[in-house]
């Protein structure tokens, strides 16, 4: 679907017309380095070079006069000239000259490989009939051969018999046909010159020769290798001609038959079978093909023909074919008619870029072309795209039809060959302008009565360009031409503008001169510029010219203005450009200009880049589309003027097809249209490298076409509807889009979908969801236009789709008759929780008002909906029998078991028994409980039945709220309940207390160790004083138990009167000043001051028993803790690391980390990380987490000691100095203050700052650590850390915990304890 457009045309003349000589007319031309072209004939040739600009002028020796042909050796900066006397010469710059080497036998041609290093060059045929000569670059020869061997090559087919001709059918002819041979032209053309030919494939492995063979008097293309060595023939060809030319890429060798009545364009494998062809579109008498040229990329083939008319005059006609699905199209063509002073003398392809013709007369004159390929479509709603094929022009409207090339809708055929077509578009229509090689003009305006239909000419006339004129729409009623010209001696690019809707009858005519067209009246001349005109476009009475350097231009085309200024400068040599002009028309907002050059594949924006590996774009009203080289399709939204969102910062990405290309996008049409295919214009057409068509809707286009069509000022609910249900999009973003403007707009909703099977379908997608901040968030950005989503958008909105379907059932309520019923079903089954009871009274509703079909086609939809044994169940559990036997007639249940089922339920009495019995069948516990209750007292035992059950206690405490037998029995059933089942004893206290059953109520109380509300209780039920004190006894046991000596205590010495027990109870207790206390002012018994000073005595020898332990730990653990120490760093320097297993370690644990994949899925397992977990915790001697472990119970003897500090130690120093026991306090004293001091001068050895820091080095920047930091400050900021680390755990990995053991303990309260010195009171 593409087509070849003339990007520009520059000139230069490289000799003054006058000093031409005779004999000495341009005859070669080739491409030299940094872009430079040189082109001579027999005694001259001259250099152009780019940059900087110029022409060089160098004379052949005269020795060396007829030049076969030329090559510039890029690796030597030198031109390579060959002659017919067989001289091999170097030109340097200037007048240097050196021959290199000499073949005695001449050359009639040679070739240079693609990389240079080889040679390939034939003798004249008057040399022993001519020679195959390969040498290197050093010339030094690898081959010589004849130009005419007999043997085919070493690919030369084998035939093993199968398939003879003579074995074929042959239809009427008979088999005598299969002896007829065929019989091959025995002469060569007329015009054949007898040269051998020479070409390279791309690669250098290869190159072919075609030859006339003197034995068949034919031309004949022989393939050899890059040695020399002959590898195959090509099969027999009537009329083979000389034309040849190896397709770079290396897939066919082209060449040209002459046939009886037409000439083609065949094609060779590398194996010398035929494979294809396409027809010239000459006639064979009138025509000869001169040359046959490839470019660089192998996508053009150049067919250089010289036709001759009837008086003799000859015309070169340079086409340009290209390929696609199997066709061959003629894109351009150009004509050069010979005279005595123009006559095209060569032409070539520039090796850099592939889109660059080079085409020299013989006189001198240089032209350069310069191409792209480019996608001609309208931008109407039809979105035809029109595609040059000779003379043919063939349309394809995407938009009514999806003819895939080369087919088309429709073909307008021409006298003459295509060159340009060029659309000017509205919305509903286009303008199409067409120009032919015979510079004529044709206008063709749409069909509007039926634009599927093809375009209808409107005019045709004679342009007063060249045939290289470019043109461009400017406005809707003219055209502008750009046209390379010669201004006082310098080449400039002119560009005209002249009316299209001309309604005089003057036609515009050809004018031979550029002064007769400055005067003409329908053209206006726009301005000169410096640099070739790229593009050209107008708004109004404003253009935008972009040159060739990336400058910008601004014209006013307005009479006598003439205005030219600078504009911007954007990025130069961009080849596709795209003007996007500012909707109000303000000259102070500039245009967003979008550019792409091919060659880099950078897309930019007004100088901002968007995508470096862009393959094509097409900018729609709303959206950028481009393809990349990674085969994917990127969608970003253009936000106008009123929105602040940033270009591309949300996008859409879809993979393609590898080398997809966008063609174009199908429009809106705005009006429902049955024969448009694509009306909802979300269409793009891709075309593919071999040429067919792929139609994608990207996610992007379909939901800016949904919120299109839901903005307030729209409200096309149907259109919406229609474009997501045909996309799968979901139904949701109907509502999510504006959930408030939505729920108003219900009625409207209501009328545009107007049918059951619509509105169900939306129904039964709607959820709870925002598909706008979950599916579909990239396509609304927090920060989108207001109109769409708010800046905070939630993932979820709970009760959305019950609010909706209220809004819903409202809507459908108020419509008249039985509209959409199904619809109103949908509402309460899609409802969260199910309303299946209340579609089935509906359901009812309709059989009792006669509308049965309604009513049965309601049921099967609740059915189809549902689950039939559930809605036998719900239909059941309304107690209506007829309704259930509705229900089940539907259902595929059998009728000998259902109504059977039915009439016991129909045979129970009273009715209230009748809904206990259904209630219960169906489960419905809590139900049939309140049937049961309200048949009075005799159905009480059955009910209490039920409760206990089906553990019914709250719901029949709710159903008994009276105060009666019957509750304060379920009030008792319930405790026991909670008490024995669960263990909730004081919640079944608290029953058994309103029941008024003291004894368990004060059990219970008990067991839940409140003593208050137990003896509050027991007081309450007027309990005697020996009963209350066997309870008093019991729960102060209790509370012993469970380490509360102290309300023990109190217990038994306000009920029981039992100092004595009381007494003791705080001693076991150890709560000294409290026994103090009571030992004073109550009589405790004779022995109690002993028991006292005993249990004292006895607490301190226990404290002075922890202290030695600890001590004797400590020093056990600190000397090995160095040790482990030393270990570790001596592993992880032979490489070893946290990751080392023991080799003592069990088997299972070296199995686990056996392998990375086991270790790391094992680990994830609970039962391994204890495991872990416990072997950081071992003690074990040369145990990979020895030193955890050390660290861990050294803390832990250090948090030990400081309970010690601040609880007991201070207590019993206390009282023994109070016993007078000076000797055991001064012993404790002196060995705890040891202790304390032997642990702070510790506590710098184990936990030093160099080990923390080791542990953490790199994973815990900003926080810090010191002897200021405390634990939960440290830990605090682990965990900060770990919240933003959520990798896998690996072997070796340090838990927040182990970090922690790195800490030192706080152990600053050394002096708190030590302020009585009992040495004193000795």
């Amino acid at each position: 679907m593409r087509n070849l457009r003339l990007l520009s045309e520059s000139q230069q003349l490289l000799r003054a017309a006058d000093s031409q000589e005779e004999g000495d007319e341009i005859k070669w031309l080739t491409t030299g380095a940094s872009g430079s072209v040189l082109c001579g004939g027999h005694r001259h040739f001259f250099t152009l070079h780019e940059a900087p600009a110029g022409v060089e002028h160098q004379a052949i020796p005269p020795d060396c006069s007829h030049v076969v042909g030329a090559e510039f050796l890029i690796a030597d900066n030198v031109l390579f000239l060959a002659t017919s006397e067989g001289t091999l010469l170097h030109c340097y710059g200037g007048t240097v000259t050196d021959v290199v080497c000499h073949i005695p036998a001449g050359i009639s041609a040679f070739r240079w490989s693609p990389d240079q290093e080889i040679l390939v060059v034939t003798t004249n045929l008057e040399h022993e009939g001519g020679h195959l000569l390969v040498m290197t670059a050093d010339w030094m020869p690898v081959v010589t051969e004849p130009l005419n061997p007999d043997d085919f090559g070493e690919q030369k087919p084998v035939t093993v018999g199968w398939g003879k001709k003579e074995t074929q059918f042959h239809g009427s002819e008979g088999k005598e046909a299969a002896k007829l041979k065929a019989q091959l032209s025995k002469s060569v053309s007329s015009q054949d010159d007898l040269r051998p030919r020479i070409s390279w494939r791309g690669d250098g492995q290869f190159f072919c020769v075609s030859t006339v063979s003197t034995a068949t008097n034919t031309r004949v293309i022989r393939i050899y290798d890059r040695q020399g060595v002959l590898q195959g023939t090509s099969e027999p060809v009537n009329g083979l001609e000389w034309s040849l030319a190896w397709k770079p890429s290396g897939a066919l060798i082209a060449a040209t038959v002459e046939l009886p009545r037409w000439r083609e364009v065949v094609f060779f494998e590398k194996n010398g079978l035929r494979h294809g062809s396409f027809a010239l579109p000459f006639p064979v008498g009138e025509s000869t093909v001169k040359e046959l040229q490839w470019n660089s990329s192998s996508e053009i083939l150049l067919v250089w023909t010289v036709l001759r008319s009837e008086d003799g005059l000859l015309t070169d006609v340079i086409q340009l074919w290209t390929t696609g699905n199997y066709h061959w199209y003629c894109k351009q063509t150009f004509r050069f008619a010979r005279t005595t002073s123009a006559i095209l003398a060569a032409v070539g392809w520039s090796q850099t870029d592939p889109y660059k013709l080079f085409l020299v007369q013989a006189e001198g004159r240089l032209s350069v072309l310069e191409w792209t390929w480019d996608v001609c479509r309208s931008l109407d709603n039809s979105a035809t795209v029109a595609v040059i094929d000779g003379s043919k022009l063939l349309l394809t409207s995407f938009a009514y039809a999806n003819a895939p090339p080369p087919t088309s809708s429709h073909t307008l055929q021409f006298p003459t060959f295509v060159n340009q077509a060029v659309f000017s578009s509205t919305a509903t229509s286009y303008e199409l302008a067409v120009a032919t090689d015979s510079r004529t003009f044709y206008l063709f305006t749409s069909n509007r009565a039926c634009p599927s239909e093809a375009p209808i000419l409107h005019k045709t006339c004679d342009l007063p360009f060249s045939h290289s004129a470019i043109l461009f729409w400017c406005g809707k009623e003219h055209l502008a031409a750009v046209e390379v010209t010669q201004v006082n001696g310098e080449t400039v690019w002119g560009v005209w503008t002249f009316s299209v809707h001309d309604e005089t009858e003057r036609e515009l005519e050809s004018l031979p001169s550029l002064e007769l067209l400055e005067e003409d009246k329908n053209c206006k001349l726009v301005g000169y510029f410096d640099a070739p005109v790229y593009h050209f476009t107008a708004e109004r009475h404003l253009a935008l010219v972009y040159l060739k350097n990336g400058q910008v231009l601004q014209a006013d085309l307005r009479p006598d203005a003439g205005k030219v200024t600078s504009l911007i400068k954007l990025q130069p040599d961009c080849d596709k450009i795209v003007i996007q002009m500012n909707p109000s028309h303000s000259h102070h907002i500039p245009p967003i200009i979008y550019t792409l050059n091919s060659s880099s594949h950078k897309l930019h924006r007004s100088n901002v880049q968007v995508s470096d590996d862009c393959t094509s774009f097409i900018l729609t009203p709303d959206f950028l589309l481009y393809t990349t080289h990674h085969h994917k399709l990127v969608a970003i939204p253009i936000h106008h003027s009123g929105n602040d969102v940033k270009f591309g910062s949300s996008s859409d990405e879809r993979q393609l097809e590898r080398g997809s290309r966008l063609v174009t996008t199908v429009a809106s049409t705005g009006v429902a249209n049955e024969k448009c295919s694509s009306s909802d214009g979300t269409a793009v057409i891709l075309q593919l490298p071999r040429g067919n068509l792929e139609i994608i809707h990207p996610r992007a286009l379909v939901i800016g076409k949904i919120c299109d069509f839901l903005r307030a000022g729209k409200k096309n609910y149907r259109g919406a509807f229609n474009l997501m249900r045909k996309h799968r999009i979901n139904m949701n973003l109907l509502v999510d889009f504006d959930l408030s403007q939505f729920l108003q707009d219900v009625p409207v909703f209501l009328a545009q979908i107007g049918n059951s099977v619509d509105l169900n379908i939306f129904i039964a997608e709607l959820s709870d969801e925002n598909v706008t901040a979950t599916m579909y968030k990239s396509h609304f950005p927090a920060a989108a236009a207001k109109d769409v989503v708010t800046t905070t958008v939630p993932v979820e909105v709970p009760g959305k789709s019950n609010r909706v379907l209220d809004a819903l059932e409202k809507g459908l309520d108020r419509m008249p008759g039985n509209e959409l019923f199904l619809s109103r079903m949908a509402c309460h089954i899609y409802k969260k929780p199910q309303e299946l009871e209340q579609a089935l009274f509906k359901v009812m509703e309709l059989m009792k008002s006669f509308h049965t079909t309604e009513a049965e086609d309601a049921l099967k939809f609740i059915l189809y909906s549902t689950n039939v044994d559930e809605l036998y169940n719900v239909a059941l559990g309304t107690y209506d029998f007829d309704l259930v036997l509705m229900v089940a007639a539907k259902s595929r249940k059998d009728p000998k078991e259902y109504i059977p089922f039915l009439n016991q339920f129909r045979s129970l009495q009273p009715e209230a028994y009748q809904k206990f019995s259904i209630d219960n069948h169906l489960k419905r516990y809590a139900k049939a409980l309140g049937h049961l209750a309200s048949m009075g007292r005799e159905k009480f035992t059955e009910c209490v039945e039920l409760v206990v059950q089906h553990q019914l206690y709250r719901e029949a405490l709710v159903i008994f709220r009276e105060q009666s037998e019957e509750r304060a029995k379920l009030l008792c059933l319930y405790g026991d309940f909670l008490s024995t089942t669960k263990r909730k004893y004081g919640e079944a206290a608290i029953l058994y207390d309103e029941a008024g059953n003291a004894n368990e109520a004060v059990e219970n109380y008990r067991k839940s160790l409140d003593w208050q509300l137990a003896m509050a209780c027991a007081a309450k039920a007027n309990w005697d004083a020996k009963t209350l004190a066997k309870s008093a006894d019991l729960t102060a046991l209790a509370l012993k138990s469970a380490g509360r000596h102290f309300e023990a205590s109190r217990l038994l010495l306000d009920y029981t009167g039992n100092v004595s027990g009381a007494f003791g109870t705080l001693l076991e207790g150890r709560l000294w000043s409290d026994a103090h206390l009571l030992l004073e002012v109550r009589d405790c018994g004779p022995t109690a001051r002993s028991k006292f000073g005993a249990a004292i005595a006895d607490a301190a020898s226990g404290v002075l028993a922890q202290i030695g332990d600890i001590e004797a730990k400590v020093d056990k653990y600190q000397p090995r803790l160095k040790v482990a120490r030393q270990i570790k760093r001596e592993r992880k320097a032979g490489g070893l690391g946290d990751e080392f297993i023991d080799n003592m370690s069990e088997t299972s644990s070296v199995s686990e980390r056996s392998s990375m994949r086991s270790s790391k899925f094992s680990r994830t397992s609970s039962k391994n990380r204890r495991k872990d977990e416990k072997k950081k915790r071992s003690l074990r001697e040369g145990g990979p987490y020895e030193d955890l472990a050390l660290l861990d119970a050294l803390k832990a003897l250090y948090r030990q000691t400081e309970t010690l500090m601040t609880g007991e130690v201070a207590s019993l120093l206390k009282y023994l100095l109070l016993l007078r026991r000076m000797d055991v306090g001064c012993q404790l004293q002196r060995a705890f203050g040891a202790l304390l001091k032997n642990l702070q001068r510790r506590r710098e050895e184990i936990w030093t700052m160099e080990e923390l820091s080791a542990v953490l080095s790199g994973s815990l920047a900003g926080h810090t650590f010191g002897p200021d930091a405390t634990t939960s400050s440290i830990v605090s900021g682990l965990a900060a850390s770990a919240a933003q680390d959520a990798r896998e755990p690996q072997p070796g990995d340090l838990s927040l915990t182990d970090l922690a053991l790195y800490v030192p303990p706080d152990f600053n309260l050394i002096a708190s304890w030590n302020e009585m010195h009992l040495e004193q009171f000795e």
